[in-house]
């Protein structure tokens, strides 16, 4: 039984390694894991002791961790958000500059590829 706190990175790094080495790997819900929380001695030694006990029960409530694909989704749709977010950002600017100084772009849409020579 292997203990590890860290982010959810790190552990779905960590979990995938260990996968291939043994013959199957729960990431426990640190939340719902009472037990430990409520133990009046905590150490390393009673708390691996616990939770092998619950994993041997079957008590441990578990964690899903997702495929690497549904992965690979999830961070191409999180790349796209953050490229819109730029793409508002840098939009915002130039308005904001353009009002500044009181320059008048030409009439029609700022950001229309007619626009692009202006």
């Amino acid at each position: 039984m292997i203990r590890y706190r860290g982010r959810n990175q790190c552990q779905i790094t960590l979990c995938d390694q260990l996968r291939s080495l043994v013959a199957s790997v729960t990431v426990a819900h640190p939340l719902l894991v009472k037990l430990i929380t409520t133990a009046r001695v905590k150490t390393d030694v009673r708390d691996t002791l616990h939770l092998a006990q619950l994993l041997a029960a079957g008590l441990i409530p578990a964690v899903w961790i997702p495929p690497q694909d549904v992965r690979e989704l999830r961070a191409l749709i999180a790349h796209r958000t953050r490229l819109i977010r730029q793409r508002t950002q840098a939009k915002n600017r130039l308005r904001s500059t353009l009002h500044r100084y009181n320059i008048v772009p030409p009439p029609g849409g700022l950001f229309t590829p007619a626009q692009r020579p202006w």
